[in-house]
């Protein structure tokens, strides 16, 4: 059984609390929810031409493009009878991502998340800042077939694509405890510091640098006829870095008042995986084809989170015996880490049949599961001490108040998740120069999050005054628990894409889409601290408790969306070997108030056929 030894201090000063102080400490929140997800993480990698926005769900199986072929089954082996190779670079804008601005956990979050997963819908977000959401900066793309005369069932591809963006530091708003310039942990605010003036004479870094790289090899080949097999390999690497200080200086050179106040917070975060996939494709007719995969990836990522805060206020000539002064201290670090290893598998079957030389059927179906354990640490230590003097008339007012604060805690768990994705697509070829394609996507998803954090808890403020209306309080809390939470997700999607393409000349091709989307989803939060000894100490005594629990359990939540995603391109082909692509895709979604534009995003890709 562990022990706790409860440590106080007793210093100086402070004024009661107003009604409405908001705490700074949450001592039953989560160390879990201060984690930063990204979509792609635990997540294949996937080469998507005309991926834009919703569209990257849907667009795999819907268009005639190679590299769409091969995100389906890596068996789709390359075929172009106008050359030996086909290479690809595309560019794309960055979407502005906009969370609501209800900064309450986490429900509000889940809407952004639900519209840009892939095979498992990411962790609810808990940021609630604006910015630009990681798209590929540069993709570049190339499959050949290597010997076209001697072995020509062999054919080989590789990808890369680019992520870079910088950005202002964004903070997490869903954090343990964050210090504030002249509170406690609870909120409460030392006489005179409620109007201290603070100006950035000296502003450091602020700054959040995320870089992504991401590469694939395909590998494919004609065994006979009827049987093609292909295989990938995807290495993905991303670094988020970002940093924010400052000190806050205020009349330095006077003698009477003094301000100082730093604050200096990093985050870093490193992320890679491997992948691997196989697929089989067999002819079960001279029209119809069964096709098979099979991917496994494995990887990890750390995060780190150290804070180092201080603050320092002055006024008037200290111990002054006839004047009025104050003065506060500060000091506050905390030092966070995680650690999530994961894996995840992708099952797929996929079945091609063509009805009539004009018409053709799609149907493909994915079971996918993952499975995350996550390992993390936290060391969170801040303290103050204040004293300030003032008079009224005859009447001499005086304050001290001191607070402490320790947490450490250090604790793990898992994430498992599983989710059913089939889509089936319809083409016709309406005429020498139009194709009709129509689609219908329906996916299920469950996820369950479930986190142990082992915690040791002491925190006291005291607080006292002298005056015309004399006050003294103190009290202290010592305690030694586990938090226990558990969060659940389940999401259920349709979605009908829907493509026209015309072909107005040899040497120019339009093409219009629609995607339409209504998601529902649930969510679910509970946390329960078993506490194995609390001791608080106060005006009125001792209490001790051993051996109980506390349950927090947040309403369920049930939410809904219909989202309408719109997509319009122009191809131009200046020779036979040269095509340039230009796509744009606004963004719709239903509100109360009707329908609303949420963003628009625009694509620039270029093809060559050497």
């Amino acid at each position: 059984m562990r022990t706790t030894r409860l440590l106080i201090a007793l210093l100086a000063a402070a004024f009661v609390a107003p009604p409405n102080a908001v705490a700074q400490y949450n001592s039953e929140r989560v160390m879990e929810k201060s984690f930063e997800q990204s979509d792609f993480f635990f997540m294949p990698y996937r080469f998507i031409p005309y991926g834009i926005g919703a569209f990257r769900n849907t667009v795999s199986g819907m268009l005639d493009d190679p590299f769409l072929a091969l995100d389906v089954n890596p068996a789709r082996t390359y075929r172009d009878s106008s050359g030996s190779g086909y290479f690809m670079a595309d560019f794309r804008n960055a979407r502005t991502m906009t969370d609501l601005q209800d900064p309450y956990y986490p429900y509000p979050m889940l809407r952004t998340a639900a519209m840009t997963s892939d095979y498992i819908l990411p962790f609810p977000r808990y940021y609630v800042q604006t910015r630009r959401e990681l798209e590929p900066a540069v993709s570049l793309g190339y499959l050949m077939r290597p010997l076209p005369e001697t072995w020509s069932a062999l054919s080989l591809g590789a990808t890369y694509q680019l992520i870079t963006q910088d950005e202002d530091y964004y903070a997490i708003p869903q954090d343990v405890y964050r210090s504030v310039m002249g509170a406690d942990y609870n909120g409460v605010r030392a006489a005179g510091t409620e109007n201290i003036p603070i100006v950035d004479m000296y502003r450091g870094a602020n700054e959040m640098h995320q870089e992504g790289h991401y590469v694939s090899a395909f590998a494919g080949l004609e065994l006979t006829d009827r049987l093609e097999v292909g295989a990938k390999i995807g290495r993905v690497v991303f670094e988020r870095e970002g940093s924010y200080g400052s000190n806050n200086l205020w009349d330095n050179g006077s003698a009477t008042y003094v301000s100082y106040w730093q604050n200096w917070e990093e985050r870093e975060q490193s992320y890679g995986h491997w992948e691997g996939s196989l697929g089989l494709r067999y002819a079960l007719t001279g029209t119809t084809s069964l096709g098979l995969t099979a991917s496994r990836l494995e990887g990890s990522v750390d995060q780190t989170l150290p804070r180092n805060d201080s603050s320092f206020y002055s006024y008037g000539p200290v111990d002054d015996p006839s004047g009025s002064w104050g003065i506060n201290h500060s000091s506050g670090i905390q030092d966070m880490s995680w650690k999530h290893d994961g894996n995840t598998t992708v099952l797929g079957v996929d079945l091609s049949a063509s009805l009539t030389p004009a018409r053709r059927v799609e149907l493909q179906y994915a079971f996918t599961r993952q499975d995350v354990d996550i390992t993390l640490r936290g060391d969170i230590r801040d303290a103050s001490i204040g004293r300030s003097r003032w008079s009224w008339d005859t009447t001499v007012y005086r304050y001290q108040s001191s607070y402490g604060l320790t947490d450490i805690r250090s604790g793990g768990g898992t994430v498992t998740a599983s989710s059913h994705r089939l889509s089936a697509s319809y083409h016709w070829k309406l005429g020498e120069s139009v194709t009709l394609s129509l689609g219908g996507q329906i996916e299920v998803l469950d996820r369950e999050t479930n986190t142990s954090e082992s915690v040791t808890a002491v925190r006291w403020s005291r607080y006292q005054s002298t005056g015309s209306y004399a006050y003294a309080y103190f009290d202290s809390t010592a305690e030694v628990k586990d938090l226990r939470w558990n969060f659940t997700t389940s999401m259920r999607r349709l979605t009908i894409p829907f493509f026209l393409t015309y072909k107005a000349s040899e040497a120019v091709e339009l093409l219009l889409g629609l995607n339409r989307t209504a998601s529902t989803w649930e969510a679910e939060e509970v946390t329960l601290a078993v506490f194995e000894r609390r001791l608080t100490v106060d005006q009125n005594g001792t209490t001790t408790r051993t051996m109980f629990g506390e349950r927090y359990t947040q309403p369920r939540e049930r939410s809904s969306e219909v989202r309408t995603s719109l997509m319009a391109g122009l191809v131009v082909s200046p020779t036979p070997s040269l095509s340039i692509r230009f796509i744009g895709v606004p963004n719709c979604v239903d509100t109360y108030h009707g329908t609303e534009l949420s963003d628009i995003q625009l694509w620039l890709s270029l093809t060559v056929r050497p």
